[in-house]
């Protein structure tokens, strides 16, 4: 006499598909706050890429152009904007600070010869922030990560 699959025990019954369907739900919950965290590091080292590249960028072009490019730096707008090329926003979960506490606006001048006028900002991200530093007399952008007085 044959025996149903109950009692051969092939397949799954409804009760285990839905264990595992809880078990895996609870996984994920566990799971998904260090992905997320994971997905906001990377915005922020991107968009802390892109104000470095944005700079470069203004210093080249003030090279190859053969005039000066400003780049202001607007803390209340929260953007940086070139006199040449695209304008920068950082991200939602990201903000522009000036180096001194009040400063509404820092004008950047990148000059045909390759040197800039000097300055400093800061862009902050949860947990991380970016200083970006000016050299004046080359024209160089330095980037380092500082640590987040507010976390």
């Amino acid at each position: 006499m044959q025996g149903t699959a109950r009692e051969t025990g092939k397949g799954f019954t409804l009760v285990e598909l839905l264990v595992v369907i809880v078990l895996l739900g609870f996984v994920l919950t566990l799971v998904m706050p260090a992905f997320s965290g994971s997905v906001t590091t990377l915005k922020a080292r991107e968009a802390s890429r892109q104000v470095v590249r944005l700079l470069q960028l203004a210093r080249t072009d003030a090279i190859t152009l053969g005039k000066p490019v400003n780049v202001i730096v607007d803390f209340e707008r929260q953007r940086i904007a070139p006199s040449v090329g695209v304008i920068f926003h950082p991200p939602q979960e990201m903000h522009l600070a000036a180096e001194q506490a009040g400063s509404e606006q820092l004008s950047l001048g990148f000059h045909p010869d390759g040197s800039a006028s000097s300055g400093s900002f800061y862009l902050g991200a949860p947990g991380r922030r970016y200083h970006y530093v000016i050299e004046p007399m080359t024209g160089r952008v330095h980037r380092e990560t500082v640590s987040d007085p507010a976390s």
